[in-house]
């Protein structure tokens, strides 16, 4: 998936991951690499430029916000 952010530059370009149940993840890098920007598209709350996330079988930009941790 991707996201823009104005006209000048790419926030996150081809991130792709999956999360397998039972799983615990981390986001560690620098500031500004786009960590927190990730977990806004993970839980549907921000949508992607292009490309799409997946959460338990449905697209999250279509769930209502906070049903992704309902969904858990």
């Amino acid at each position: 998936m991707n996201l823009l952010r104005g006209r000048k530059y790419t926030a996150i370009e081809n991130i792709s991951f999956t999360v397998e149940k039972g799983e615990a993840v981390a986001l560690i890098g620098r500031n500004g690499a786009g960590k927190s920007t990730s977990l806004g598209l993970v839980a549907g709350v921000i949508k992607p430029s292009s490309g799409s996330v997946i959460t338990h079988g449905r697209i999250a930009s279509m769930l209502e916000l906070g049903a992704v941790s309902i969904l858990n």
